[in-house]
């Protein structure tokens, strides 16, 4: 019999060991990650055990009456074990429901992991919810490349060649505060809004995770004229943010960043994946961001949320 049981700080380790051999778990679920935020967001994680075995867990936030999995990041979802299966799956998320319900949350926000950060096919949580009759209330598009020989050709390979003619140097970078004050300057000319993240909290967590959050430049002798943060995770590089300069613009530093992250530094990962670009709930596609991300040879991935009005 499946039986829930809250997050408790106390069993850090247990969930951080979980995590990193579940088949949907990436870093961004290790605690080191997701309380860096603590703040923001009211922690209601949560533990699955089949008896006396843990065989799943779910990151998760109560925003009111609404579970949230989770409000702090992309995506969230089940994590499960090397032996879930689909009917253990089903039976847990009868639990979960009852759970929820008992607690007062008449809703369930579940934001599921796009396949691309599965390392193998996981997806039982996602039929578990059709037959509970969750609804589809959030489906964004994101862009990825399938990395084993990938190549960067056409229009944007063209841009990659000028900015190196131009004496772009591309390298991996230090410089934080210079990076993510570029990138709101940025933000803040076209949105009229700031960075997700501040320089001091970029630099807790590359603390935390070195060699998973990895920022990289194209300089103009000293000067940085465009730069990203990639996230690593197991499967799949996530561009968390590129930026550039107006000089950046001109001399097509980007490009040439996208191109050596694509075939070199992550050539032999699965998957390289841009993020999203649509807005209000994906119902409104940024045609011309999408298309730049198409222009490297990516294509469509769906990052979808689900809906679900428990059952007690």
């Amino acid at each position: 019999m499946v039986s829930v049981q809250r997050y408790d700080p106390a069993r850090q380790s247990v969930w951080d060991d979980f995590v990193a051999r579940g088949r949907s778990g990436t870093f961004l679920f290790l605690r080191g990650y997701m309380d860096y935020h603590a703040d923001r967001f009211e922690d209601h994680s949560l533990f699955f055990l089949n008896g006396d075995t843990l065989v799943g867990l779910m990151p998760g936030n109560r925003e009111g009456a609404a579970y949230v999995s989770h409000g702090g990041l992309t995506y969230g979802g089940i994590v499960s074990g090397p032996r879930m299966t689909a009917s253990l799956m089903r039976e847990l998320f009868r639990a979960l429901e009852a759970y929820l319900a008992a607690a007062g949350m008449r809703t369930l926000l579940y934001k599921a992991v796009p396949h691309l950060y599965r390392t193998a096919p996981s997806e039982e949580d996602l039929y578990a919810l059709f037959l509970s009759g969750a609804r589809l209330v959030k489906r964004e598009v994101s862009s990825a490349i399938y990395l084993p020989g990938a190549r960067i050709g056409g229009n944007r390979g063209r841009g990659a060649q000028k900015a190196e003619r131009e004496g772009v140097v591309f390298r991996e970078s230090d410089e934080v505060d210079v990076f993510l004050g570029m990138v709101d300057r940025r933000l803040q000319e076209k949105y009229g809004r700031h960075a997700v993240h501040s320089p001091e909290e970029m630099r807790l967590l590359m603390g935390r995770f070195p060699g998973r959050i990895r920022l990289f430049g194209a300089y103009l002798g000293d000067e940085m004229v465009a730069g990203a943060i990639v996230y690593q995770c197991s499967t799949t590089a996530h561009l968390q943010y590129l930026s550039t300069t107006a000089r950046g613009r001109e001399l097509r530093a980007a490009d040439l960043i996208v191109a050596r992250l694509v075939t070199s530094v992550f050539r032999d990962m699965r998957w390289f994946d841009f993020g999203i670009s649509t807005e209000q709930g994906g119902r409104v596609l940024n045609e011309s961001l999408i298309k730049q991300k198409e222009e490297f040879g990516a294509s469509a991935v769906c990052y979808d949320t689900y809906e679900l009005e428990p059952a007690a």
